[in-house]
């Protein structure tokens, strides 16, 4: 089954990447306003990694909407519950693992500046997701070889150039590494 969904998400990822569906925007840090945060919501630490950084972008004065998946029909662990959370879990999708309509509502409505998927490992939902939001700059980790982000960090190669004694890699380590990077980009859109 989860060969047929990836397949399934492949297609419709080079299809959506032919036609005028998503045009990319490079946007700086200060020019978004609005996020789409998605994350593996199975493990209890990254859980409160996630409370951290949504906690940081609102102080940012950042809009937060964020979409936690789990790989297990029920939470095993306790949440730590914010504003605008979704936790999508195995009967919120299809045979696929494709999102039902209803998890699609949620971002239906919206319009976000950035879609910023924090997901260290390959989540069908939330490719789906990544890939039918409206988000102006999708970022995220590279997991696939199709075409789901603008923006994307290769922790292989972080993990390659970094010495043991080094920083561990964790959400908080990589969120910081997408905002150095958000906040030295320089628009083409700027005003001179």
């Amino acid at each position: 089954m989860k060969l047929l969904s990836r397949k399934k998400i492949k297609n419709a990822a080079i299809k959506l990447s032919d036609s005028d569906f998503h045009e990319p925007k490079f946007l700086n840090y200060s020019d978004i306003h609005s996020i789409l945060l998605l994350f593996e919501a199975d493990d209890a630490e990254k859980n409160l990694q996630v409370k951290k950084i949504v906690h940081l972008l609102k102080a940012d004065g950042k809009k937060v909407t964020a979409i936690g998946c789990l790989r297990s029909k029920k939470l095993k662990t306790e949440f730590p519950i914010f504003e605008n959370l979704t936790i999508v879990d195995k009967s919120m999708t299809d045979f696929f693992e494709k999102p039902r309509h209803s998890v699609f509502k949620i971002i239906d409505g919206n319009k976000f500046d950035a879609l910023l998927d924090l997901s260290l490992n390959e989540s069908i939902p939330l490719q789906y997701i990544s890939l039918y939001s409206n988000a102006l700059l999708k970022i995220g980790i590279k997991k696939t070889s199709f075409p789901l982000y603008d923006f994307i960090l290769d922790i292989d190669s972080i993990l390659a150039s970094l010495k043991a004694e080094q920083l561990p890699i964790d959400l908080i380590y990589i969120f910081n590494q997408i905002i150095f990077y958000l906040k030295n980009i320089q628009s083409c859109d700027e005003k001179a």
